[in-house]
This record gives structure tokens, C-alpha cells and sequence, in this order.
């Protein structure tokens, strides 16, 4: 496991191959209604600065919302962390665009690298955006 996993501020971070997402086990819950948007399109102003952005897969659960955003990346194994850590700005942006406009959460956040065939989940408690700090999209 890359180092950058065992800091403390991402311990909580997974990385998933295909392999281990089709033998995930999904709880009975998730099943029940879900819905699932293609390139979402944000807008938001805070700070009296505007935002704009698509949110490639954008899923709906009963409870709350998960964020799925594809970044191209041929890196390394122990570049992996950092890389999807340089998007989190642009993840909670759209966390904080989605609560305020549906009333309703943002559970987790996936990055995913299509050409090495993972995925990094933030949680959400990652995806709070900072009181007065103002982040520019990526």
C-alpha cells in the first residue's frame, strides 16, 4: 500500500480495481432506487465567485448522493493518492453545490482512473468545503 494512504488525514481512503468492485457485496438498501446521471452539469456561486462543472456519473440513493469523477492518469501506484487528493477542491465544490440545492448529502466521492483501473473513495466528511476558502476548478 503506498505510503500515502497511512497518513493520517486519508487513512480512510480505498482503492479499488475492477477486480474488487465486481466482487463487492452491495447491502439491499443501495438496490432499491437508484438513479444515475451522466455528466450532471453544477453551477454555484460562492464568495461572489462563480463555478461551472459536469459531474461525470452522478448516483441518487434514497438517502444521498455519490460522485463519481473520471481522471485520465498513467501514474504510478504511489502517485495515485496525491492525484486524486488534487481534485478533492473540485469535489467538494460539487458536494457543496448538490446539499445546497437538493437538501440532500453527498455520502462519498469516487475518483476514477480508467487507465489503471482504479478508484479512490473520499468520504464525506472530505467533502466539506471550508468556511471562506473559495477553490477554482480543475
Amino acid at each position: 500500500m503506498p505510503e500515502y494512504f497511512q497518513t493520517k488525514a486519508y487513512s480512510h481512503l480505498i482503492v479499488l480495481g475492477i477486480d474488487e468492485l465486481t466482487n463487492l457485496e452491495v447491502p439491499s438498501v443501495i438496490i432499491e432506487k437508484v438513479e444515475i446521471y451522466k455528466e450532471f452539469p453544477i453551477h454555484l456561486k460562492l464568495n461572489n465567485q462563480k463555478a461551472f462543472g459536469l459531474i461525470d456519473y452522478l448516483i441518487e440513493l434514497p438517502n444521498g448522493w455519490v460522485i463519481i469523477d473520471h481522471k485520465t492518469f498513467p501514474g504510478h501506484e504511489d502517485l495515485w493518492g496525491d492525484r486524486a487528493v488534487s481534485h478533492l477542491p473540485q469535489l467538494q465544490i460539487y458536494a457543496h453545490a448538490l446539499e445546497v440545492a437538493s437538501k440532500k448529502p453527498v455520502l462519498e466521492a469516487w475518483i476514477h482512473m480508467p487507465i489503471v483501473g482504479k478508484m479512490v473513495q473520499f468520504n464525506q466528511s472530505d467533502l466539506v468545503l471550508s468556511d471562506g476558502i473559495v477553490y477554482s476548478m480543475s
